[in-house]
């Protein structure tokens, strides 16, 4: 048994521990990612399953405040089936295709952008995509932002 001298020397190491361990977890907080708490929240696995979302509307022309997509810093026709995706499926997607899926129809459409849904942006689980891609996926302008579509990657 430790007498009370021999504990009291090893009490100085306690708090020298205690900053020390709090200080490695404020370093992985800091390194970890930002879109892992989207994950946990919203459930989904990126790259497994399909994914069910409302489709918006979307214009990646160069106009005044569009900015140039976030994969690769270009602006897009209308007339190009691109999408951006809610943060929360954005992650490792980008310039990759997908493939969405109306009640009728499907169409493959390449991820260009992110609409930031971490920082409310845009909603979360949404699909924002030019106006080939509805058309495509026969869905009237009118129900953009209503009409349910499910998307996988290609």
């Amino acid at each position: 048994m430790e007498s009370k001298r021999e504990m009291m020397a090893n009490f100085p190491l306690l708090p020298v521990t205690m900053v020390l361990v709090l200080a490695l977890s404020s370093l992985h907080l800091a390194t970890s990612h930002p879109y892992s708490e989207a994950y946990s929240i919203s459930g989904h696995q990126p790259g497994k399953g399909k994914y069910t979302a409302e489709i918006y509307g979307a214009t990646f022309t160069q106009v005044p405040g569009n900015q140039p997509t976030k994969c690769d810093n270009k602006y897009y026709s209308d007339d190009e089936k691109v999408v951006a995706l809610s943060a929360e499926w954005f992650l490792g997607r980008c310039l990759k295709n997908i493939r969405i899926h109306s009640k009728t129809r499907s169409v493959v459409a390449k991820v260009v952008d992110e609409c930031d849904s971490i920082h409310g942006g845009c909603p979360r689980d949404i699909l924002r995509a030019t106006p080939a891609v509805w058309k495509a996926l026969k869905i009237p302008y009118e129900e953009l932002g209503h009409a349910l579509v499910t998307w996988s990657d290609e």
